[in-house]
């Protein structure tokens, strides 16, 4: 059974009542979100009001933390990557999550990881 780790932006799009992506997490079953993604959101509130109702429902994903060894990862991808693919530190600790738990990336945002060997892409 294949396992998600669904980006930033797929959160984004069901906060804002986009039906495709919220159907196509609930399609995909168990999916997990990143602690860089955590961080994303939570910046992006306005208010007390709207940090509580993030957190309600963030709590429905089980989070990915950084540990060591994707943090290494990270700086590597950005190291062989940055220059040549433009690969930035958030997208890097992401993808480095991703090949360090065996989950696929489901984003949006496909040009922010092409090219990353190993890391498995699902694109809406």
């Amino acid at each position: 059974m294949e396992h998600f780790l669904v980006d930033t932006n797929i959160i984004v799009d069901i906060l804002r009542g986009y039906k495709p992506s919220a159907e196509l997490v609930e399609a995909l079953g168990e999916v997990n979100l990143s602690v860089v993604s955590y961080y994303e959101l939570l910046q992006g509130v306005e208010n007390i009001k709207e940090q509580k109702e993030l957190i309600l429902f963030l709590d429905n994903y089980p989070i990915i933390y950084l540990s060591e060894v994707i943090s290494r990862n990270a700086l590597s991808l950005v190291t062989k990557y940055n220059l040549s693919h433009n690969v930035q530190y958030a997208d890097a600790l992401v993808a480095s999550m991703c090949l360090e738990h065996g989950l696929t990336l489901c984003t949006r945002n496909i040009k922010h990881f092409k090219g990353i060997n190993g890391l498995k892409l699902y694109d809406l």
